[in-house]
Parts: structure tokens; sequence; C-alpha cells
């Protein structure tokens, strides 16, 4: 390893920033462990006695629930029990008949609930003077139905009405009217008497004040424990804190000294350039070292890979995927521009008459003629597209010169004794018509150019 390859690579190991920050979060999360047993202990106090309190008002709330509905689906079926079809009206009460079913509703299941729950005497009174209430309540309630039964042309027990209430004996008197109107009229009495509506106004105003009394105790209780646990919130939350603090420094460093670098390594490794010198982590300064070893070996094979891919090992002169390339990447310029398909003659009658040796060495023969004659400085205008055929472009050059180049090219032809067919297509301003029509052009008059100098050109191959 070089010495700059050793200056590259140190640095401070990750497992040196890691070790400690591990150490810090360790300490941190003992703390919150203990802060939060703490917190947990004292909160589950006030998490049931809220939870209870919670529990009891859902009971107070049923009480007044239940027997408000009770009461109003008990009306309106009393008000009007048969519908002008003569159908009962079922609506009200079957709601009334699903209260009286749900066992979750019973006020006799809510006292026994509420006895649990181990509240006071005094409370347990309170409740127990709502529940006696709802009872009366429904005892007129009853009442009314059995006096509506008496109407003539009511059945209440057809539609199972008696199943679900109080059982209710009616007085003989009651037992032996007869008359309709005045049945349905005591019926509503029951509903609407002065008692009745005491019933209500006692539950209403009893629940609400066991509500409002319940729900301060509440407050209170939970006024109580926050001064309790904040000691210990702020211990969890300073614990949190010494984490959140470790977790910002470990990440700085190592945004800084190795996130950032490798983001720059990036970069460059996107550009495909060196790595440079960074002052970061040994591990970035690791991989630089390697990475730029690998690219030098990279770029000596990709040399290498492009000689081969894109020169004609025989000729020397850019291949047909170089002549591609160029014309899927070219943008034609406003520039005048001529196209030239050359094509050797008699190649393949060389190669059947004396070998492809002979065959390679006349290909060798015509290029270097080609090479002299068109190709430019940089040496990427003219190209070996086939195994006899050639395409040379030339730039920025006048029509007037181009015969120039031609007669040049034949008399090259002559000295070296050798036959190549050519066509060229010019144009002024290869923006307008384009390489390709150029090239098409050109390879139309390359085989004209070809027939008629195998007409003229009937000499034996040598």
């Amino acid at each position: 390893m070089t010495m700059k390859e050793k200056k590259k690579a140190k640095g401070v190991k990750i497992a040196f920033v890691f070790i400690p920050t591990i150490i810090i979060i360790s300490i941190s999360y003992t703390l919150i462990i203990i802060s939060t047993f703490l917190i947990n202990y004292y909160s589950v106090e006030n998490s049931d006695a809220l939870n209870r309190t919670s529990l009891i008002l859902s009971y107070v709330n049923g009480l007044q629930g239940y027997s408000s509905k009770q009461s109003e689906t008990a009306t309106t079926f009393i008000y009007n029990p048969v519908l002008p079809n003569g159908q009962y009206n079922m609506g009200p009460i079957s709601e009334y008949m699903e209260g009286k079913t749900d066992e979750a509703k019973n006020p006799k299941n809510i006292m026994v609930w509420l006895k649990e729950l181990n509240i006071s005497n005094e409370d347990i009174n309170t409740f127990q003077e709502v529940i006696d209430c709802i009872d009366n309540m429904e005892e007129d309630q009853a009442h009314s139905f059995y006096l509506l039964n008496q109407v003539s042309y009511i059945d209440l027990e057809s539609i199972g009405l008696f199943d679900v209430i109080i059982e209710f004996q009616l007085s003989e008197s009651e037992l032996s009217i007869t008359d309709d109107d005045y049945l349905k009229s005591q019926a509503f009495r029951l509903v609407q008497s002065k008692e009745y509506s005491e019933y209500k106004s006692f539950i209403s105003d009893t629940t609400r004040k066991l509500s409002a009394k319940y729900t301060n105790d509440a407050k209170e209780l939970q006024q109580r424990n926050t001064n309790s646990l904040k000691l210990y919130r702020g211990l969890l939350w300073g614990s949190i804190a010494l984490i959140l603090l470790a977790n910002v420094i470990f990440f700085f460093i190592l945004t800084k000294k190795l996130v950032l670098p490798i983001l720059r390594y990036a970069k460059k490794i996107d550009l495909n350039e060196e790595l440079p010198e960074e002052h970061a982590l040994y591990e970035a300064n690791y991989l630089a070292i390697n990475y730029n070893k690998l690219l030098e070996r990279h770029k000596e094979f990709e040399k290498e890979l492009r000689n081969v891919a894109e020169i004609d090992s025989l000729t020397g002169l850019p291949n047909r995927y170089c002549y591609n390339e160029f014309l899927k990447n070219v943008e034609p310029k406003e520039i005048s521009t001529c196209v030239l398909l050359l094509d050797i003659n008699n190649l393949k009658t060389v190669n059947d008459t004396y070998g492809h040796s002979k065959g390679d060495e006349l290909i060798k023969k015509a290029s270097n003629i080609i090479k002299e004659t068109f190709l430019n400085n940089e040496g990427k205008n003219c190209y070996r597209i086939g195994g006899d055929e050639f395409v040379c472009i030339l730039d920025n050059i006048l029509e007037s010169d181009i015969e120039n180049y031609i007669k040049i090219f034949e008399e090259k032809q002559q000295e070296n004794d050798i036959s190549i067919a050519l066509g060229y297509a010019y144009s002024d301003n290869v923006s307008v018509i384009g390489y390709e029509k150029l090239i098409m052009l050109a390879d139309m008059r390359m085989y004209v150019n070809k027939k008629e100098t195998k007409k003229i050109d009937s000499r034996p191959v040598n």
C-alpha cells in the first residue's frame, strides 16, 4: 500500500463513535424504565378510580336514559295504540319491549353492579330511590297497558306485551268497564298524572346531581395525582431528551463524517471521477481508496474495450458501431457537408481466387487510400461499415473542392492498381436535408458508379 493510500485510510473508526452512544442510550433507557414504572404505579390508582367513576356515571346515565325512553315509548303507544289502517302501532311498543328485555339496561341489574363498586351507603340509598321511582312509573305504564287491553278492538296479548311488563291486576270495577273511550282516557290519565310527572322529575334531578357529584370527585382526584406525577414525568422526559441528544450528536458525526462523504463520493462515481480525500471516518476513507484503485483498472479496461468495440482491427478505422452511434447522436448543424459511400470492386473475386488473406490485403490497401485522401485530423470521419464498404463524411467543405478530392482519390487508385466505386451527395446546409437523406443519395450514386466501373474495368485481377 502506498503512502498516499495510508493517509487516505486514516480516521476514527465508527465503533469509537457508536459504543459511547450505546452506553449513553442504555443509561437513558434504564432511567426511562424506572420513571415509567413509578408513573404507572401512581397512575394505576388514579386510572382505576377514574374508570370506576366513569362506570358509575354510565350507570347513572343508563338509569336516566332507560326511564326516559321507556316513558316516552309507552306514552306514545298509549296515546295512539292503533294506526288508521287498523294495525297496532308497533314502532314505540317494540322499542319499549326491547328496553324491558335488555339486561344491560335493567335497573335491578344496575343496582347489583353499583353495589359491587363499593359506593357509599348514602349513594346506594339515593340510587335505590331512583330505581323505586322507575318501578312506580313502570307500574303506572303496566296499569295503562292492562286498561287498554280491555278496549274492545285492542288485544295486547297478541303482540306479546304482557310477557315483558309488570303483571298487574285490574280492580273489579275496572274489569267491568265496557266503555272504550273511558278505558282509553283512564290509561291516558295514569301517564299524565302529577305523581307520574314527579317521578320523572325526581329521576332527572337526582341523576343529574349524582352525575355532577361523581364528575367533581373525578376532577379532584385527578388534580391530587397530577402533582405526584410531575416529578416522575420530568425524569421520563429528561431521559428521553438525553437519548435524543445522544442520537443528534451521533447522527451529526455520522452524517458529517460518513454520510456526506459517501454522497459526495456518489456524485463523483456518477461522473466516473476519482474520489477526493476526505476528513471522514476510517470506513469512508477506506472505501475511497479501494474505489480509486478499481476506477483506475476500469479505465484501462474501458480503453481497451472501446478500441475493440469501436475500431476496425483490420483497417484501424472506426467501425460500423461507431458509425451507427454517430447517426444516432449527431445533431445536424447549419454547415455544408459531403457524404461519400465507397465500395471495393472485385473483393469477392479476389477472396474466391486467391483466398481471404489476399482479400484482407486488398481491404487494407483500399482503407489506406481512403485515409490518405479523406481522413481528417481527428481520424473519426471515415468508417468501415461492411466487408468492402466505407463511409466518409466531410463537413465545412465547398462543393468545388469535392472534385479535387475525387481526382486525388482516383490517382491513388491507379498508383496502387485498385478499383473502388464511389458515390457522394452534397448539401450546403445539412440541417435542412439531414445526414440520412445524404447517405441514401450517396449510396444510390455509388451503386451506379459501381456498375459503370465494372463495364469499363474488365482487367483480370492480379
